[in-house]
């Protein structure tokens, strides 16, 4: 008899630990709602990611104004000021406007992931998302700005 292995998760985010493939990247995770950034740091970081979260845009754009990172996963809908709104005031500044962005979002039709490209994200993946495919798109957009 076969016993399934299973990878850990954590309740509500839909993601699922899986290796060290973010090692020591410097992620901006960017996330209205407490319970999923929280939950959602947490298995980035046993993932070998080194996290810093902001429950707002205003927050993330204070942190990424004083320290540099390597990757930014930004929710979409947040109040006050959107994901929209967060990437076009951060592609326009000095410090991190280069930097990879993912939308990390419950908008899932076609034409937001298009809205989601034109305002500056690199790429938009639907909540929920498995942390195996999210470090592939991650790795892929570190690669091709490395060349």
């Amino acid at each position: 008899m076969s016993r399934k292995q299973t990878e850990p998760t954590v309740a509500g985010t839909g993601l699922t630990a899986t290796s060290a493939a973010l090692a020591d990247l410097r992620v901006l995770l960017v996330d209205d709602l407490i319970d999923t950034v929280q939950s959602f740091a947490m298995l980035l970081e046993l993932d070998g990611a080194k996290v810093a979260t902001a429950g707002g845009a205003r927050q993330a754009l204070s942190l990424a104004a004083a320290q540099d990172f390597d990757l930014l996963l930004c929710d979409i809908g947040m109040p006050e000021m959107d994901g929209f709104e967060l990437i076009a005031t951060l592609r326009k500044s000095g410090r991190n406007a280069c930097i990879p962005a993912i939308a990390l979002t419950g908008y899932g039709r076609g034409s937001d992931a298009q809205r989601a490209t034109t305002a500056g994200f690199d790429r938009h993946m639907g909540k929920p998302v498995r942390l195996e495919e999210l470090t592939r798109v991650a790795g892929e957009l570190l690669r091709s700005r490395e060349r």
